[in-house]
């Protein structure tokens, strides 16, 4: 897993792809125990920011889902190097894919 992002302008993306190791889409695996119950209407209280960006205190199961999965949709769209290697093989310099500077980070 790696955040790869730029210090010069908003450009970020958050994981590469690896069918063996991290994707996106383990992210869901990761978070089953909460996202995964016999009642997707259920109400869930928790602390994130999210939801206080939304004003609310709670949501649903459903709402979760949807969340993460739009999530996964967005990361897996923006995915501009598959993986590290591709990175280093692509853009030895570290440019930003969006600004052009040569500002790129990986944590």
């Amino acid at each position: 897993m790696a955040y790869l992002h730029c210090h010069n302008c908003d450009f970020n993306q958050d994981d590469y792809w690896s069918e063996d190791g991290w994707n996106p889409v383990k992210s869901f695996e990761n978070d089953k125990d909460t996202l995964l119950n016999e009642d997707l209407d259920e109400t869930v209280r928790m602390d994130s920011n999210w939801l206080r960006e939304h004003g609310r205190e709670s949501v649903t199961r459903r709402d979760l889902v949807v969340l993460h999965l739009r999530q996964i949709i967005a990361r897996v769209e923006g995915m501009v190097y598959r993986t590290h290697d591709e990175l280093r093989e692509r853009n030895p310099d570290m440019r930003c894919p969006r600004c052009g500077e040569r500002e790129l980070d990986v944590d």
